[in-house]
């Protein structure tokens, strides 16, 4: 089902140090659940903007990820 795609994907940019390299694995969804739905809003979008504003302070840029509202079905 791609389990560890992600992490084999990181393993093969080398050139990339470690510390700017997160893999984190989402319990009890499936492939359509780890790109939609409420779990994707809750629990997964949160750790997307945390990595992408902390890349922006390591480095002293200012990062302000634009949140994109979805329609609720």
């Amino acid at each position: 089902s791609g389990l560890g795609q992600t992490k084999a994907a990181q393993d093969l940019c080398v050139n990339i140090p470690a510390d700017r390299k997160a893999h984190y694995m989402q319990p009890a969804v499936g492939h359509y659940g780890v790109f939609n739905g409420s779990r994707f809003r809750s629990e997964i979008v949160p750790r997307i903007v945390d990595f992408i504003t902390s890349y922006g302070r390591q480095n002293r840029v200012a990062v302000k990820p634009k949140l994109v509202r979805t329609a609720k079905r």
